[in-house]
């Protein structure tokens, strides 16, 4: 597995812990956002507490490298919009389709009542 214009791996003490997946990236609004509770609790299981551990190794490397994952997505957005061909284009998602339909939902939830959401 290597980086493409596409594609970053997320390695921590040498080790391939993830991947970020570029092509896959979907827009949401901040409003959109919630945290993740990644603190390790008494009721978690080993499984839960493995994952906890990993997020929080994935979250660390994306938080160190924020600048380049930003840079490197607005490459391959712009790329993709602009019509240009590169490796992997094939495998990205329809960026505008899916622009409109954050549009759409962002939309419609400000417009729904309270008791709708």
């Amino acid at each position: 597995m290597k980086d493409h214009i596409d594609f970053s791996r997320i390695i921590v003490d040498d080790e391939v812990i993830a991947g970020l997946n570029f092509s896959r990236m979907i827009p949401v609004e901040i409003a959109q956002l919630s945290k993740a509770d990644l603190k390790i609790r008494k009721r978690d299981n080993s499984e839960v507490k493995r994952r906890k551990e990993a997020y929080k190794k994935e979250l660390n490397w994306c938080n160190k490298n924020k600048r380049i994952i930003i840079d490197k997505a607005n490459v391959l957005y712009e790329k993709y919009i602009s019509g240009e061909k590169f490796g992997h284009k094939k495998d990205c998602l329809n960026f505008p389709e899916l622009e409109d339909v954050c549009k759409k939902y962002n939309n419609k939830k400000e417009t729904s009542s309270p008791l709708e959401s």
